[in-house]
């Protein structure tokens, strides 16, 4: 008996429907089945439009590289207004070395010298103010790299999307973006998607209560004042988490069915939500960080196989005295991680328990910045114990924001790096994708 000969091409559409949910868990999957064929591009289509790519993740780690920007314009002058007027210098760290700091205030002398002004030229000043705003707003780029860990290589995606727009990184496969006076939207880079948000004017984190497509809650810190809000898809605004803090909030993850917050003196509040979703929310102190970093420290808190972890951030940093005073440099130098141990009461209820200091991580790899923070298990790419960062402290960006990125091992406490080019973006730097 002669062989059938079968085209892939002429399956039915609803065998590769399930296909396709069968073999697509990632956005490279999605990719990859895509490409097949005009049949198959068909049904990934239909998939898209009714849900089911919703929230597929990259198959590794993704460093969004910072906004390129267009041949012939630059960023130097976006930040030439800010002044720290008698700013002295105040640490002798050896990890800021001495003949970096020259170097590289020199050539910024150097580079700089076409916006320099002189003192008391009023003239000059307007001047110069009107060519900031004009280049702040034609310095943007619809390109952006993407770095991959597990290729260690960079693909340039187009992404018209998010040009000379904030951007900050979620927990579940998508960006928000938000430009002052304008729109925001959850953005996938990958697949296409947009999807509208309640306007922001300001972000500094967001993360998802979800995987799944069935309406996920949206938590977000925003605002000049470091607020907690929510939303759901459809919300017209923000609804307000009221808690007693006085002081920003600095990170938030989900972890066991809610949301948890800390803020800048190191307060962690748990967020609970009305089961009807029809009012704001309450946020209740539950505990305090073990350890508060000084000065420019940073807090997080991670989400691990149902722990919930603390780390604290610890930077370097020098300021200088005039005329460099504009400058700032800083360097992470360590992190320190604890583990949150609850305890079960007579009555068998789980209680808050006490905060451990930890060397590890269980394993696992945390991935913080810009971004919510993220733990993953280690892979042939990703590192166990090791916590993945990105230059997340944007009041002292300057010019170069997304210098200060590494890959440190909580074992070891040395840090290395995990991207070897130079990336740098006033308010655009690179973020985790994940």
């Amino acid at each position: 008996m002669a062989r059938r000969n079968v085209s892939w091409d002429n399956l039915p559409s609803e065998l590769l429907e399930i296909i396709g949910q069968k073999m697509i868990g990632s956005c490279e999957d999605f990719i990859r089945f895509s490409a097949v064929s005009k049949s198959w591009q068909s049904v990934a289509f239909k998939m898209r439009q009714d849900g089911s790519t919703f929230l597929l993740s990259p198959e590794s780690p993704l460093l969004l590289l910072a906004e390129d920007v267009p041949e012939g314009y630059s960023l130097r002058c976006c930040d030439i207004n800010v002044h720290e007027d008698g700013l002295e210098e105040v640490s002798d760290d050896e990890d800021l070395e001495e003949d970096e700091d020259e170097e590289g205030l020199q050539e910024e002398e150097d580079e700089e010298g076409d916006f320099a002004d002189e003192e008391g030229d009023d003239d000059d000043d307007e001047e110069m103010e009107d060519l900031v705003e004009q280049e702040f707003i034609f310095s943007v780029g619809t390109a952006r790299g993407i770095y991959s860990l597990s290729t260690e290589k960079i693909y340039t995606l187009e992404l018209p999307e998010a040009a000379g727009k904030s951007v900050r990184g979620t927990n579940k496969g998508w960006l928000l973006t938000l430009v002052i006076n304008s729109e925001t939207k959850l953005l996938h880079p990958l697949l296409g998607h947009q999807i509208w948000l309640p306007y922001l004017s300001k972000c500094s984190k967001v993360t998802l209560s979800s995987r799944a497509l069935q309406d996920p809650t949206i938590m977000v810190i925003h605002g000049e004042l470091g607020s907690l809000g929510f939303a759901r898809f459809g919300d017209q605004e923000w609804k307000k988490v009221e808690s007693p803090s006085v002081v920003p909030f600095v990170d938030i993850t989900y972890h066991k069915g809610k949301f948890y917050a800390i803020n800048h003196v190191g307060a962690i509040f748990a967020c609970n939500i009305d089961d009807g979703y029809t009012s704001g929310a309450t946020g209740a102190p539950i505990t305090s960080c073990p350890f508060n970093p000084v000065d420019f420290g940073s807090k997080y808190l991670v989400d691990s196989e149902n722990d919930l972890w603390f780390l604290a951030r610890i930077r370097g940093v020098k300021f200088f005295k005039p005329p460099h005073n504009m400058r700032v440099k800083y360097r992470t130098t360590h992190f320190s991680v604890w583990r949150l141990e609850r305890t079960v009461s007579e009555d068998g209820h789980e209680t808050i328990g006490t905060w451990v200091q930890k060397h590890d991580l269980g394993g696992k790899a945390f991935f913080v910045g810009l971004n919510a923070s993220v733990s993953l298990s280690s892979s042939g790419w990703v590192r166990p114990n090791c916590i993945y960062f990105t230059d997340d402290i944007s009041n002292l960006y300057f010019l170069d924001g997304g210098h200060d990125m590494g890959v440190f091992d909580v074992e070891r406490g040395t840090i290395e790096q995990h991207f070897q080019g130079k990336s740098i973006h006033p308010f655009s730097p690179p973020l985790w994708y994940i």
